[in-house]
């Protein structure tokens, strides 16, 4: 996987046969950042400039009939940039970082082949599917115990935090300790491989041009921009979206555990006044964000931008699309 970096002033006969050579591979743009940065919007605008197609990797927005918590493109945006990767799996079905990483594999190859010319742009802040894609993580080592997986499942959530706060502390200050599929995920690679889980994160990354884009905002502003999203989303709906889901769905389905919806299922149980659940949805939103960005800024080949800089994010786009590539990950 090559990174972007900068052109020298006169290219040698070298570096215009490297240059040839990037471009029979697909140009690959990540987009990434915490919640509600503006990641669509930025692919989307890219899009209207390069072409191209977006691959979400959001983990929520795979599920069906789950569109207003979250935040999936609109129709219109949808209209304006081909998605892959929403809506194509049920609310009760799970689906791995794993699985994840072979169908976009697919996917990439198929749309290169489609338009070779065209920028691929994989858009999202889920960091375990978005760097599985981009580093090529080797899952064939870990494979998942049917057995051991179904003893864990009897387990409460607070047991299963204890247990990995105690076998595999790194992973446990990295995830999401409320998300009761990740942690039995987790214990399950550090019970089988007695390694961490966070430490097997080995691969070769796939043969693309790739470059990745992270999305700066200070924090004070993120928060604002994410209490007006929820207080929209719950104009929008959110309530008798979960309503119609919990008539065909268990709350403890794995649908239910994408951010949010699990309060929005206690609101409706009468356990907290709509004011407190959007306070709790708004606290849990900025955990969740400083958890994607301390993963996220621990990659040294992510260009940080500010959220609102589209024209240096255009540079970098042409850059790549010029073949002006190098393992460094430098730019100018």
């Amino acid at each position: 996987m090559k990174t972007l970096s900068a052109r020298s002033k006169k290219s040698s006969p070298r570096s215009a046969t490297s240059a040839r050579s990037t471009r029979c591979k697909p140009n690959v743009i990540a987009i990434v950042g915490p919640t509600g940065s503006g990641k669509t919007a930025l692919a989307i605008a890219l899009i209207r400039r390069f072409g191209g197609a977006v691959i979400s990797a959001d983990s929520r927005q795979l599920y069906r009939d789950m569109d207003i918590g979250t935040a999936k493109p609109t129709k219109a945006e949808q209209r304006r940039a081909k998605h892959y990767m929403i809506d194509i799996i049920s609310p009760n079905q799970r689906y791995s970082a794993g699985r994840f990483q072979k169908t976009v594999y697919a996917l990439v190859k198929k749309l290169y082949h489609a338009h070779p010319d065209q920028p691929i742009f994989l858009v999202g802040g889920t960091y375990l599917y978005v760097d599985a894609v981009r580093k090529g993580w080797d899952f064939a080592q870990t494979k998942a115990d049917p057995g051991l997986r179904r003893r864990l499942e009897r387990a409460t959530l607070k047991q299963l935090a204890a247990e990995l706060r105690k076998k595999d502390p790194t992973t446990a200050r990295s995830i999401d300790m409320r998300n009761r599929r990740r942690l039995i995920r987790a214990l399950e690679v550090v019970r089988t491989t007695g390694k961490s889980f966070y430490d097997q994160r080995t691969g070769s990354p796939p043969a693309w041009n790739m470059l990745s884009i992270g999305l700066d905002v200070p924090q004070k502003k993120l928060d604002l921009q994410n209490a007006r999203r929820i207080d929209r989303m719950f104009c929008a709906g959110w309530t008798s979206e979960v309503k119609k889901l919990l008539r065909r769905y268990k709350p403890s389905t794995p649908g239910f555990y994408a951010h949010g919806y699990r309060e929005v299922v206690e609101y409706l149980e009468g356990k907290r006044s709509l004011a407190d659940t959007k306070k709790r949805i708004a606290i849990n939103t900025r955990r969740h964000a400083k958890r994607q960005l301390t993963w996220f800024k621990k990659s040294p080949d992510t260009h940080w931008i500010k959220a609102t800089d589209s024209r240096q994010a255009a540079k970098l786009v042409s850059k790549l699309q010029s073949g002006i590539v190098t393992q460094s990950g430098s730019t100018t």
